[in-house]
């Protein structure tokens, strides 16, 4: 016994040494994802803290010598500590200089006593002209409402006329004219800052629209006069490509029935607010609400159609590439410019530029990077739901496949099971962000997206095609037509399905951030338990104090008989 005991300690060394050199070997590689951690950190506490930005300046400052210091004497240990302290400082200080940034005539600096009274104000429309569109980022028809974002120009205060600045979103009521991106407006609005429930976890509505650069929010009521005083104010490209649009909506809504046609615009234009209420029931209880939402999943789509026709036709990879990435970015305008489009396209242009500097691309090294430059643009974007979801989801999925041997499965076995733990990793990654925003899990959605998303993705590609011959030669394609509205019969009677399974979806109690912090700390332990011993007593650790916090949380609940 005594004989083997120095062989079992040798056995062990190397394990643990070959742990530590596979570690090390990750953050070589990438090693952005450490660092979008810390820049993540650090616009949460800069949040939390209120804190002055010339801390945050002063601490980077600190941090940034200390680790160049660190690397001069070759201790890289305390290089990368220092490293990681600096992002943070980074990403705290970006969040405290953001209405820094803002310049002296902007409509933020408006005082409240300004806002009570109705104000003439003129400006540019900066979103696309379709009354079928919907969402924050474009314009939307409900009951005879009208939503548009303008970008203020003039406000007349006291008879005075002052140049302004910043973004509004406007509600017209039964108005006489539709107006258009591009189109300089001038009519009389009743302002105010947004307000939201003030749910604690709730949905933050003014959060929100701040993310998407809308600093107040506006009402005309029916009757009240907008004019048109000018036209094609708007970006070249953007006019031509939402012109197109409507175009290939109004086609679409020409060749195929309302229900129809409304989820296929959904799918592949961006377009949502004539979905009937039902269908959008019946995705979210079923888990699949995310495919109506044009995200990753569809701009991925078309990109890889793009190579595969661009590789048919002999274009060699980095003239491939730059054309894919020029589609791309014009396919985000054409979807409507919506914040998830432009996310979902800057996470694909950033892989396909790795391909044109013929450098080879770590998938989660390429996800950090583009949350990084999404962030340094605005970081609150940080604290929009789009934003967690797809890079939470789209970071679940690409860990569970470095984690996981599928390559080395035979083909059938590694076909079936990589549907499954895809699903699985998106489920379990997202589930305490949906959770908190909704207050309701749906566990169907594990098989749910099985045959939903494939199907989906099918309809993206396919739907895309359709759209555009329906705008060239719509008496051609009756029997696309009918082949599409199958499609898409089978994608919603699906959704239906799996919404009435029997707990299909789950009303609970939304997480504390206790619980969220326990949660991830606990699943991100367990993931790379192989690296450290002391991860174990982590990962032990963060899901007994989850364990805890839950019970702690129901124990009223089951006092009150209710479960």
């Amino acid at each position: 016994m005594k004989s083997n005991s120095p062989t079992k300690d040798r056995v062990k060394a190397l394990k643990a040494q070959g742990a530590e050199i596979d570690l090390k070997a990750t953050a070589l590689r990438r090693p952005l994802v450490p660092l979008i951690l810390a820049f993540l950190l650090g616009i949460v506490s800069a949040r939390l803290l209120q804190l002055p930005e010339l801390v945050w300046f002063l601490a980077g400052l600190v941090a940034a010598g200390l680790a160049l210091l660190g690397a001069a004497y070759r201790w890289l240990r305390v290089a990368s500590i220092f490293l990681l302290l600096l992002f943070f400082s980074l990403g705290a200080g970006r969040l405290g200089v953001q209405s820094s940034l803002l310049p002296p005539h902007h409509i933020d600096h408006l005082p409240e006593e300004v806002l009570e009274q109705p104000l003439l104000i003129e400006g540019v429309v900066a979103s696309p002209s379709d009354p079928l569109a919907g969402g924050a980022g474009e314009i939307e028809s409900e009951a005879g409402r009208v939503r548009v974002l303008l970008d203020l120009r003039t406000v007349w205060l006291a008879g005075r006329e002052i140049e302004v600045t910043g973004r509004a979103r406007l509600t017209l009521l039964h108005p006489e004219i539709v107006p258009a991106y591009g189109e300089r407006i001038r009519g009389q609005f009743k302002l105010r800052r947004p307000r939201g429930y003030n749910n604690p976890g709730g949905f933050d509505h003014p959060l929100y629209l701040r993310s998407q650069g809308v600093t107040l929010e506006g009402w005309a009521g029916e009757g009240d006069p907008i004019e048109r005083r000018g036209t094609g104010e708007g970006n070249p490209l953007l006019t031509w490509a939402y012109t197109l649009r409507n175009r290939m909506i109004r086609a679409v809504n020409g060749l195929l029935p309302p229900d129809q046609a409304s989820l296929l615009v959904a799918l592949t234009l961006g377009a949502r607010s004539d979905i009937p209420r039902q269908t959008t029931e019946a995705f979210q209880a079923s888990g699949t609400y995310h495919i109506l939402a044009i995200s990753g999943l569809n701009v991925s789509i078309l990109a890889g159609a793009l190579f595969f026709l661009l590789k048919a036709v002999r274009v060699p990879l980095r003239p491939s590439a730059l054309l894919s990435m020029g589609l791309i970015t014009f396919y985000a305008a054409l979807a409507g410019g919506s914040v998830s489009v432009v996310r979902a396209a800057v996470m694909a242009d950033v892989f396909l530029l790795g391909l044109v500097l013929d450098r080879e691309a770590d998938s989660l090294n390429t996800l950090a990077l583009s949350a990084l430059g999404l962030l340094l643009w605005q970081p609150l974007f940080l604290f929009d739901i789009g934003f967690q979801l797809t890079f939470v989801a789209t970071g679940a999925i690409l860990v569970a496949v470095d984690r996981l041997p599928l390559a080395s499965l035979s083909p059938p076995w590694r076909w079936a099971a990589t549907p499954v733990v895809l699903s699985i990793a998106a489920f379990f990654g997202t589930a305490p962000i949906l959770a908190s925003t909704f207050y309701r899990i749906s566990p169907v959605g594990i098989l749910a997206n099985l045959p939903i998303v494939p199907l989906s993705g099918l309809l993206t590609g396919a739907g895309m095609l359709f759209a555009v011959l329906a705008t060239v030669i719509p008496r051609s394609i009756g029997w696309f037509a009918t082949l599409i509205g199958l499609l898409i019969d089978l994608l919603v009677n699906l959704a239906g399905w799996f919404a009435r399974v029997p707990l299909a979806s789950v009303t609970i109690f939304p997480p504390s951030v206790p619980m969220v912090v326990c949660y991830y700390l606990a699943l991100g332990a367990w993931i790379a338990v192989a690296w450290r011993r002391w991860l174990r007593w982590m990962a032990c650790v963060a899901t007994l104090a989850l364990a805890i916090l839950v019970s702690a949380r129901m124990l009223p609940i089951f006092q009150n008989g209710q479960v």
